[in-house]
């Protein structure tokens, strides 16, 4: 049995993690209160002390309490049913814990406080950020071939446990530690995939399954569908099997198991409602005012488009560009480095690994780009791409035996963390999210 269970090793690393995610979501409650116009309130814990309780908490809330609410004709929620049912079950798992806390204090500033249902979405929170940190473990490890200290990759962790998604979301019912663990999944899924020496499809097709009940938990999830396909073609050609009854036999069970689930909620709405209600499409237009514009003209479009694409390059001005150009720079140390020494040894299956990351990283940038709804929070999900690619590159210095190098960045890495806690933790931002808006007011504004 002692083969099916993780190394003890493995339980004290996640309780690193554990420790670190309390820490750092810990250090938010001290953060100065959001501006009066924030949509949701401020629960204090004290003079010094509290905490945003988004506004979207409450219809998640609600639902999830009545998930029968979902088959009402304009649900907000029935676009991602199964992330409702996740917090049903696990605001019942957690009521009789929650009926044991002093919770009086907090329900009295907002009775949502005192129900177990919120407190079965803190669980959520919890459990998807903590996967979400194992994963990225995971992904080190196999970009690295093991070769970078643990300390790093907890130093690495930090930027995915401390940010903008934390500070606003994490102490709220919603969704959004889903925008750090779906991207990281569909890294961590790629490269297992494609880096396999003895592919079990049958593996492939329990995460496509999971994959397309996935797409009705939360969008972000559809990148993961052609990344499955791609790592799934790659694996097929690096094994030397790309018959045609082969790549039928791959690639056929896997596109049927993601889209059913789609398919089999959509005709459950249609045959109750007699239509499928998406609120991101119907309220924000997401992707859909492509078509809206070009409808009108192509000049239209392109006024639109230009007007979105400037909103978007500030949110990644304003997320992600900061860990760009850190890649940029250990690339530029790497060469350098290079040609001092001569020696180009690089980890095993670099260039793969490199590539796949990249792929992911081009999706959810086009993704994000034709959504038609931007925000800094949104965008902070190229984030976690962008520190597999660090990894990666760190990856090399300990390979090549630069050990002096390696020295002086993990030092600056760990002083680079420390100052991003604390300013996360002291700025003013982001509850007042400037390159946010709906899209339908910017049709408004533009025709």
């Amino acid at each position: 049995m002692r083969k099916f269970l993780p190394e003890p090793r493995y339980f004290l690393k996640a309780g690193v993690y554990v420790f670190l995610i309390a820490l750092l979501c810990s250090l938010f409650l001290f953060s100065n209160r959001p501006p009066d116009d924030y949509c949701g309130r401020y629960i204090s814990l004290g003079e010094h002390a509290g905490f945003p309780l988004n506004c979207d908490s409450y219809d998640y809330a609600a639902t999830a309490e009545d998930p029968e609410k979902l088959f009402e004709p304009n649900s907000i929620r029935q676009s991602r049913p199964v992330y409702v049912i996740l917090a049903y079950t696990f605001g019942h798992l957690v009521s009789p814990a929650t009926n044991l806390l002093p919770l009086a204090a907090l329900s009295d500033q907002d009775e949502l406080l005192g129900k177990p249902i919120y407190w079965g979405f803190m669980t959520l929170n919890f459990l998807f950020l903590l996967f979400a940190l194992l994963i990225f473990d995971e992904i080190v490890d196999i970009v690295s071939g093991g070769t970078l200290p643990q300390f790093i990759k907890f130093t690495l962790a930090v930027f995915l446990a401390s940010n903008i998604i934390i500070k606003t979301s994490f102490w709220s019912a919603h969704q959004q530690m889903l925008a750090i663990f779906v991207p990281l999944l569909c890294v961590y899924l790629a490269l297992r995939i494609a880096l396999s020496t003895n592919l079990d499809l049958r593996k492939v097709y329990l995460a496509a399954l999971c994959g397309g009940l996935s797409l009705i938990t939360y969008g972000n999830f559809l990148v993961l569908f052609p990344m499955v396909l791609l790592a799934l073609a790659i694996q097929l050609f690096r094994a030397r099997n790309i018959a045609i009854r082969r790549t039928l036999a791959a690639f056929v069970p896997v596109i049927i198991l993601f889209v059913t689930p789609v398919i089999g909620w959509s005709l459950i709405l249609i045959s109750k409602n007699g239509r499928v209600y998406n609120h991101e499409i119907e309220v924000y237009r997401q992707f859909v005012w492509v078509k809206d514009k070009l409808s009108i003209s192509f000049g239209d479009f392109w006024e639109q488009f230009l007007a979105f694409t400037s909103i978007y390059w500030v949110s990644i001005y304003r997320t992600v560009l900061a860990f760009i150009i850190g890649l940029f720079i250990l690339k530029l140390i790497r060469f350098a480095g290079r040609l001092r020494s001569g020696s180009g040894q690089l980890p095993a299956n670099y260039s793969l690994a490199r590539n796949l990351i990249t792929a992911v990283f081009a999706l959810y940038f086009v993704f994000f780009w034709l959504m038609g709804y931007y925000s800094e929070r949104i965008t902070y999900t190229l984030v976690p791409v962008v520190l597999c690619l660090i990894a990666l590159e760190l990856s090399v210095f300990a390979v090549r035996g630069m050990k002096w190098t390696s020295r002086i960045l993990y030092v600056l890495l760990i002083t680079l963390s420390l100052f991003w806690v604390y300013n996360g933790v002291t700025t003013f931002e982001p509850y007042k999210e400037l390159t946010g808006f709906r899209a339908d007011a910017a049709f408004e504004a533009i025709s």
